[in-house]
């Protein structure tokens, strides 16, 4: 039966330096290719050899580990590399095809957001190219403290300064606060014991008493300012609580105290002199005067200590003119006050011509005592958090 075998295949002997010749396809050597099989022997060259077996190509190598982003907002792209295998010669070598490495981008920083209890943005990284590199996720930076004022005094000025300069700079103009007396023995300067930033405003009445002369600050108007919604914020630091200082005053916008321009006026006294013995903060707005019901007040509970108290108070815009809204007063961060049958915003007040801080528009009432420090005014009205932040502020 041997010699009827026709041997079609290569064959290659598992010994080494051996292997068998190609059997042709005529049957009638088949008996030669048995003897042959019977005395193997080594392959004397290349030549005597038929077809040997193709080497396998070389191992393809994998990628490059892909970059993910780098901390930054959003992350850049990360680039995975892509291996490329070679092709063996003479034989199926079966190139390796790489994969680019996974990566975790840097976590990148988001922006500080505008607006008081503002947040952060969240960025998200770049996918990485041909490796899976995925970017970090940026992180939202912390709330803070609304930078938007329509006027800003940081009062951060050198004893010496004889102007308050507007950070605010809104609708690119400044509007810087003059530093002024009145009578003889006051002073109006800076100082270096300071709530917010480097410096804050320092007020001193004449030694005598009354302590009808002293320094003061001129400020503009604020009815093109903040004709609607408004927010008034400042430290303030009191040199003494006693009954001299009642009804001294933190800011005044009035029209002069002569009928019937006294009718109008808006104002924060530290100590309210007829809220005897408390003697509350108050804030009043009025166009008809200051007969019993005619101002419109948001009146503290407690009497101010001496050292820093951070004094905020928020006019939110009407829904339709005239209609009320809910004016509020914080104190040190706390709603201190609420008034709900509120109606006035500084449009109604007009153009004012006396517009101070630490100084009121009636000549009898003493002029501030002590420090004040980062007076803002916005012309919106600040949330409860926006409030929180300031507060914060150092």
């Amino acid at each position: 039966m041997m010699n009827r075998l026709h041997f079609t295949l290569m064959l290659v002997l598992a010994i080494p330096g051996m292997v068998l010749y190609g059997c042709p396809a005529a049957p009638e050597h088949c008996t030669g290719c048995l003897a042959r099989l019977a005395d193997a022997r080594p392959v004397d060259s290349a030549a005597e050899t038929g077809i040997i077996v193709g080497s396998g190509g070389d191992t393809g190598s994998g990628g490059t580990i892909g970059t993910g982003g780098v901390e930054a907002s959003g992350g850049m792209m990360g680039t995975g590399g892509q291996g490329t295998g070679g092709a063996g010669s003479g034989g199926r070598g079966t190139g390796g095809s790489g994969t680019g490495g996974a990566s975790t981008g840097g976590s990148g920083t988001g922006g500080r957001g505008t607006g008081g209890s503002a947040s952060g943005g969240s960025g998200t990284g770049g996918m990485g190219t041909g490796g899976n590199a995925t970017g970090g996720t940026g992180m939202g930076g912390g709330g803070g403290a609304d930078t938007n004022p329509v006027l800003w005094y940081k009062f951060d000025e050198t004893a010496g300064t004889t102007t308050a300069a507007d950070s605010a700079m809104w609708g690119g103009t400044a509007r810087p606060g003059m530093l002024g007396t009145a009578g003889t023995g006051g002073i109006a300067t800076f100082s270096t014991t300071r709530r917010v930033g480097t410096n804050a405003l320092s007020l001193t009445p004449a030694a005598t008493l009354p302590n009808t002369n002293g320094g003061f600050v001129t400020v503009p108007s604020l009815h093109t300012l903040a004709p609607g919604a408004i927010t008034i914020a400042v430290w303030v630091n009191l040199a003494s609580v006693t009954a001299t200082e009642n009804w001294e005053r933190v800011y005044d916008f009035g029209t002069g105290s002569v009928a019937p321009n006294n009718l109008i006026n808006m104002y924060l006294t530290a100590r309210a002199g007829d809220a005897l013995p408390m003697t509350p903060v108050r804030f009043t707005i009025t166009t008809t005067g200051h007969a019993v019901g005619a101002e419109q007040r948001l009146d503290g509970t407690t009497a101010l200590t001496t050292g820093w108290h951070h004094i905020v108070v928020v006019l939110p815009a009407s829904a339709t003119t005239g209609a009320a809204y809910t004016g509020t007063l914080y104190i040190d961060g706390v709603v201190a006050k609420t008034n709900n049958a509120m109606t006035l915003h500084m449009s109604d007040l007009g153009a004012t011509t006396n517009n101070w801080i630490g100084r009121s528009k009636f000549a009898g009432n003493p002029f501030f005592r002590g420090l004040i420090d980062d007076f803002r005014v916005y012309n919106r009205a600040l949330s409860a958090a926006d409030v929180t932040a300031l507060f914060a502020v150092r």
